[in-house]
């Protein structure tokens, strides 16, 4: 998954920087001027929650999108929210759907982080 989003979000334009697991998206971030963040929400070493909350504690202002394939959605999309996602997306979903989303929440201005 994180190869056809990370293809998907580039073809559309996007620089993409991807990790494999949470800890890798944190010390990324903290590396790299970043003006949105894609994270699955079932990481290893780290849940997406948790990166969330790490994420807006260090800059409260990147946009977020959460996405991940819990059966419960809607718990999901909360849970998300309180963490401080932007936006929420449930797998399966809409590569189309998800470039949308990420021109939306970016703008002009055309960077990403990818956490799988």
């Amino acid at each position: 998954m994180l190869d056809l989003f990370r293809r998907t979000l580039e073809r559309a334009g996007f620089e993409v920087i991807t990790a494999t697991h949470g800890v890798t998206a944190l010390s990324l971030f903290g590396e790299n001027a970043i003006a949105l963040v894609v994270t699955d929400i079932l990481l290893p070493h780290m849940d997406g929650f948790t990166l969330i909350r790490k994420l807006r504690d260090e800059s409260p202002d990147v946009p977020i999108i959460a996405i991940s394939g819990m059966d419960d959605s809607q718990n999901f999309r909360d849970s998300a929210s309180k963490c401080g996602a932007n936006a929420s997306l449930a797998k399966p979903l809409s590569r189309q759907h998800l470039v949308d989303l990420a021109r939306s929440m970016v703008g002009s201005g055309l960077q990403t982080a990818s956490a799988p």
